[in-house]
């Protein structure tokens, strides 16, 4: 009788977790003295992670789902590649290269709710098949389970926790409350390394990065700040914090600098004497950045955090033109009249 294929989580395979590096979370499958890994996204330290789930950790909920849904979603693959008789582990291999490294999961990312409603009735039915006349096969249940996730996931896109946050941060920039170099900064980089990723992912052109400044924006977000929240939208900071990770957009952290605010929203700063001269310096800080592909935000929120600006005789000029054409327009209507 053929073997069939283990699969397992593995962590810190490398050996090289501690107190303060990070190792990785991954899916292991091993059949036929082959194996393969499906990273799950999730980098926790030594001491947080015991008997195969996080622990101690401020978002452990979280990342254990990430990781239960991920192996789930593999399994379930495994498990119809095998009842058809058609498991090999080339085509794992490329379903992962497709599927999970290129979307991130097996499911891009659907919401965990959505992941549920589905997988549950799923595993319910997988539990009873062999004691239940039916007139439909695991088979054709699983690919039902497939197409309603990803149709359920994709009429849900704009109205998830994602997208009302970058429509709240896109809100707030529109409104003035948000501000460019103390809560973001966009930079064009033809290359970008992380904190604690010993490669740097390199572009063929220059990229527009997103460093958002999350201690400042949490304060605004979740409404520590009077006026803060567009529409009522208050969120759990941590559970945004878990989803913004794990987006597709999502580079790393990296630590770079903001500069701090008045209460008024203007620029802190220090007034100092050097030699002989009276110097206004800025006062500044470096968090650790969420850093994102902007084009990517651009492309599926439509966020815009871009700026330009005008002298106000330019913006005088267009109001005007604006105007005189507004008031030519009936006298070129009445002139084409027969009479």
């Amino acid at each position: 009788m053929a073997s069939l294929p283990t699969i397992k989580v593995v962590f810190d395979r490398r050996k090289t977790a501690s107190l303060t590096k990070k190792a990785s979370v991954e899916i292991e499958v091993y059949y036929n003295r082959q194996r393969t890994r499906i990273s799950t996204g999730v980098s926790v330290l030594k001491q947080q992670w015991k008997n195969g789930v996080v622990v101690s950790h401020p978002e452990a909920k979280a990342l254990n789902e990430t990781i239960r849904n991920i192996y789930d979603a593999i399994s379930s693959r495994v498990d119809l590649m095998v009842k058809n008789d058609k498991f090999d582990m080339e085509t794992l291999k490329k379903t992962k290269e497709t599927e999970v490294e290129k979307s991130a999961d097996f499911l891009d990312w659907p919401e965990d709710r959505v992941l549920d409603n589905w997988v549950v009735p799923l595993a319910t039915f997988r539990t009873l098949e062999s004691v239940l006349r039916l007139p439909f096969s695991y088979t054709d249940m699983f690919d039902i389970t497939v197409a309603g996730i990803r149709y359920q996931n994709d009429g849900c896109k704009k109205n998830t926790e994602m997208a009302e946050f970058w429509e709240v941060i896109d809100s707030l920039h529109s409104q003035g409350r948000i501000i460019e170099k103390a809560h973001f900064r966009i930079k064009y980089l033809t290359e970008f390394r992380a904190i604690g990723r010993s490669e740097a992912i390199r572009f063929a052109k220059a990229k527009p990065v997103l460093f958002l400044n999350a201690p400042a924006v949490s304060s605004l977000y979740t409404g520590r700040i009077a006026g803060g929240v567009v529409n009522g939208k208050v969120g759990n900071w941590a559970t945004v914090m878990t989803y913004l990770k794990v987006q597709p957009s999502f580079l790393g952290l990296k630590q770079d600098r903001f500069n701090l605010l008045l209460p008024n929203g203007s620029f802190d700063y220090t007034v100092e004497n050097e030699n002989g001269s009276t110097v206004r310096k800025l006062k500044v800080n470096r968090p650790k950045a969420l850093c994102f592909d902007y084009e990517m935000l651009k492309e599926k929120y439509s966020l815009n955090l871009e700026t330009s600006s005008v002298r106000e005789t330019d913006f005088d000029a267009d109001e005007q033109q604006e105007t005189s054409i507004s008031e030519a327009s009936p006298v070129s209507q009445q002139e084409e009249l027969p009479f």
